[in-house]
């Protein structure tokens, strides 16, 4: 086999290989990521719609050991209402609170917060709770944001050495998009100020990119022939 057959072939890997990377599903990059973001909890948010309601799961897919966590369900309250919350799997073995609902508001009181406490660490994970949105009549379509809020450096606790300590969450969004006073779609935010995972997604995606271009092109020079003028 000749060098320069040997050459296209290794380059024909390259390529291959860049593509299958390329096309790993977005959820596969984003948990991987998200997996190495040293001590932070993280929490993914996905959502659906059946065309009148919409519903928007919480998970928490990074967890090290948490005692106490506080989150604020934050959304355009012009045009949905938050109309339940219901627990999930994830921190089980701690105390579960939430904003009294027990009032002509119900669920729909802002702030409405969630809060998780115990006396030693939970390092479970899953689903911590549900949310459930209704859309209100004659609202501007487009497409409105939905996400959960928690204080740098205060929202999250751990038992450490029999001290509290606390460590940051990293959080995403979902977007609503709405038309007609009705919910079309739910997808996963991409900007914004809950972009924290994602930043560290795309980092990942450019610097697999960019190390591809430079051994194709590596190889790329290394096959070209030299020419001699006679």
């Amino acid at each position: 086999m000749t060098g320069g057959v040997k050459n296209k072939i290794i380059i024909t890997i390259l390529y291959v290989a860049m593509f299958l990377i390329a096309a790993c599903s977005y959820n596969a990059f984003f948990k991987v990521s998200a997996a190495n973001l040293s001590d932070n909890a993280v929490i993914v948010l996905s959502g659906e719609t059946d065309g009148e309601k919409v519903s928007v799961n919480a998970v928490l897919i990074q967890n090290t050991g948490l005692n106490g966590l506080t989150l604020e369900i934050s959304y355009d309250t012009d045009a949905m209402t938050l109309i339940n919350v219901e627990k999930g799997a994830a921190l089980s073995s701690l105390e579960y609170m939430t904003t009294n609902v027990d009032t002509e508001q119900g669920y729909g009181i802002i702030p409405f917060k969630i809060n998780w406490s115990g006396d030693e660490n939970d390092a479970s994970t899953g689903r911590l709770f549900n949310m459930e949105f209704s859309v209100k009549d004659n609202i501007q379509d487009g497409k409105y944001t939905v996400t959960l809020k928690a204080e740098k450096n205060k929202s999250a606790t751990y038992i450490l050495d029999g001290d509290a300590h606390t460590k940051n969450v990293l959080i995403n969004g979902v977007q609503v998009e709405i038309n007609g006073s009705k919910p079309q779609s739910v997808e996963e935010e991409t900007t914004g100020n809950n972009s924290n995972i994602l930043l560290w997604v795309s980092i990942g995606v450019a610097g697999l990119a960019v190390a591809g271009i430079v051994v194709l092109t590596i190889f790329k020079i290394k096959g070209k022939k030299s020419w001699t003028k006679i």
